[in-house]
């Protein structure tokens, strides 16, 4: 491996180990390189279906950043449901953090959803399925963990997690980069503490369902 290549990689394993320690996961044999063989496939394919803009860096604004929505989850759901998950961020990179939970995505968006079925299987995930849908319209009390990334704005996404929350379960949303959004959530809201890894504005939004 050319020592450019292989200081690249160690740098990025480096940051994979900070975030998964800020969320309290550890991290399994095969992690590091399934979530390089997201990334890659979001680079082509997912930026070619303007998921990402042309010139947008993947590691660490979508990889890494959907990483953090798994610390509302101490111990890995059994199930979980992204709400408006798109592209797969963040249920993809979920579904290879805890490989034995149920990943559920809901988008409105047929050719979106074709599209993660499709990272699924060059990825080897098995534990993630799609769903076609109006996450508006979805029952109440309907499931036990819940994650928003970058769908609604936090006056509406945090309020439509709770109704689709059961009683007890957990609901993590994307707040944004500043104060305005922190301000506009109620709640439990923690900041990334900051390092080379992301940018040290990022929030999220932990919610409770009641």
């Amino acid at each position: 491996m050319p020592h450019d290549e292989e200081q690249r990689k160690e740098r990025r394993q480096q940051q994979l180990s900070d975030v998964l320690a800020w969320v309290g996961h550890r991290s399994s044999p095969d992690l590091f390189d399934r979530l390089e063989q997201v990334e890659a496939w979001i680079d082509v394919e997912g930026r070619n279906a303007g998921g990402v803009g042309p010139d947008e860096e993947i590691w660490e604004r979508h990889i890494l950043d959907s990483l953090m929505f798994s610390r509302g989850f101490p111990d890995p759901p059994e199930s979980l449901i992204d709400l408006g998950g798109g592209l797969g961020l963040p249920s993809l990179v979920l579904a290879s953090l805890f490989p034995l939970t149920q990943v559920r995505l809901i988008d409105r968006s047929n050719k979106r959803t074709r599209l993660v079925r499709r990272a699924c299987r060059i990825t080897g995930l098995s534990n993630l399925e799609t769903e076609v849908g109006d996450i508006t319209h979805l029952p109440s009390d309907f499931h036990n963990a819940v994650v928003m990334r970058a769908v609604l704005p936090p006056t509406q996404g945090p309020r439509l997690i709770r109704r689709v929350l059961q009683t007890g379960g957990v609901g993590v949303f994307g707040v944004g980069l500043d104060m305005f959004h922190v301000k506009h959530s109620s709640g439990l809201t923690i900041r990334f503490p900051g390092s080379e890894v992301l940018d040290p504005g990022r929030w999220i939004h932990i919610i409770q369902g009641l």
